[in-house]
């Protein structure tokens, strides 16, 4: 599950009941989550000075090609868990009927995401004219991890609506510790490379759903049923959101395969390392659900536009800060990367722009849903808005180094704040009745 669809169980549960048992719990999912999250953080910027640039470049572009095929195998439907369930958490049966038919819902899916996913590769291989046999053998490990990371999804669902925080984050800080520690030993062995890499990350997928599943097995009681009822329950709930999930999927990796298909191998790599750096900004997307989202939905609307511009400006006093930080002391920014990644200086300030005019976007995103503020054009004004962008972005920039991937970022993300300061219009007279 999500950090995001996490964060929107406990708003649930702890403004819905302020009690102690309320606050230990909210006190858990923090606590663990922040380790989670530094545990990654510290793991992406070590191995960006442990791998070579051919490495972290072919890591990359498998770990894009990762996520797309969860992106498109998955599609909410693993998310949708929670909701469907509702109150009915403590019967058996009705958890393990929606669990189960995530999983047929996965499987289908799973095949169909693999061939449009990989038909990609063979182009970006001819292109970097790197090994298609040494390329087949880095995929394995990607195919398991998808396969394998359906049960991590599928059964800390169930961990979460029982708040069996403890049992849902100690196994994967345990297993996120592990993997930093085998990696620094290939490092030290001078045998790290993208392979090994990949294979850690899905051997933790398939431990920590083993771990999962056994934990999770009190409240889930798995039947021969066909579950025709649940299929077409879960289809329907998701049915509005699947032009947009199947969009993010492809969208989400948008910068990879973009360079991959028109810069060098070592492109890839540099445009992955200051990817990194967008990581910095998890802990602030964090505050946009945990506080900004139930701050705002239970806002007065006669305190409405106040607290809005207030939350508005901090968050753009927060983005206008660290896109300095970059211009004063790229050199902060540009230690966390390592010394292979030094001659970025000119593409960083640009990167951090990017993220910082998309951190904007993401707060007035989080109002505009706690306000309801959802129009049925938006997906679409969305999906419109970023295709335009790409296009353009081919067009007529330079997408053969990491300069031009990046202002080519820099430009859709300028795009949607158009659209979300349209959604805010179109909100506020909605909200107070003027025309």
């Amino acid at each position: 599950m999500s950090l995001i669809h996490r964060c929107s169980l406990l708003i649930q549960i702890y403004f819905l009941n302020r009690t102690k048992t309320g606050i230990t719990f909210f006190a858990k999912f923090a606590t663990g989550q922040v380790l989670l999250q530094v545990l990654g953080v510290l793991n992406g910027f070590f191995l960006l000075r442990w791998l070579s640039i051919t490495e972290q470049a072919k890591f990359s572009v498998a770990f894009s090609i990762q996520n797309m095929i969860l992106g498109l195998s998955d599609l909410g439907f693993t998310a949708s868990i929670i909701a469907l369930v509702g109150n009915r958490v403590n019967d058996k049966k009705v958890v393990g009927a929606y669990v189960q038919t995530a999983k047929r819902l996965r499987n289908y899916l799973f095949f169909i995401a693999c061939i449009i996913t990989l038909s990609i590769l063979p182009f970006i291989i001819h292109i970097q004219s790197w090994s298609y046999f040494e390329l087949s053998i880095i995929l394995i490990p990607v195919l398991l991890a998808v396969f394998w990371q359906a049960d991590c999804s599928l059964y800390d669902s169930t961990l979460v609506m029982h708040q069996k925080m403890g049992k849902l984050y100690m196994p994967q800080i345990a297993i996120a510790s592990f993997k930093l520690g085998i990696n620094f030993i290939l490092h030290i062995t001078g045998t790290i490379g993208s392979f090994s890499t990949l294979l850690l990350n899905a051997g933790g997928y398939l431990v920590n759903g083993k771990i999962f599943k056994k934990q999770a097995k009190p409240f889930v009681e798995i039947t021969e049923v066909k579950y025709n009822k649940e299929f077409k329950e879960m289809v329907h709930y998701l049915k509005p959101l699947f032009p947009s999930l199947v969009f993010n999927a492809f969208y989400g990796q948008i910068q990879i395969f973009l360079i991959s298909f028109f810069g060098k191998t070592s492109n890839i790599a540099e445009v992955a390392a200051l990817g990194r750096l967008a990581q910095l900004f998890i802990f602030l997307n964090t505050i946009n659900s945990v506080i900004i989202t139930p701050h705002i939905a239970k806002t007065d609307k006669n305190q409405l536009v106040k607290k809005y511009s207030v939350i508005l400006l901090l968050a753009l006093g927060v983005a206008v800060t660290i896109y300095f930080i970059s211009l004063l002391i790229p050199q902060f920014y540009l230690f966390l990367l390592g010394s292979k990644y030094y001659h970025l200086k000119s593409d960083l300030s640009i990167m951090i722009l990017g993220a910082c005019l998309n951190y904007i976007g993401g707060v007035l995103w989080t109002m505009h849903s706690a306000r309801k503020w959802i129009f049925w054009w938006g997906a679409w004004s969305y999906m419109i808005c970023i295709i335009s962008c790409q296009v353009f972005g081919i067009m007529f920039l330079d997408l053969s180094n990491p300069h031009g991937i990046l202002l080519l970022s820099v430009i859709t993300a300028i795009g949607m704040l158009f659209v979300h300061a349209f959604t805010a219009f179109l909100g506020f007279r909605k909200e107070y009745q003027f025309v």
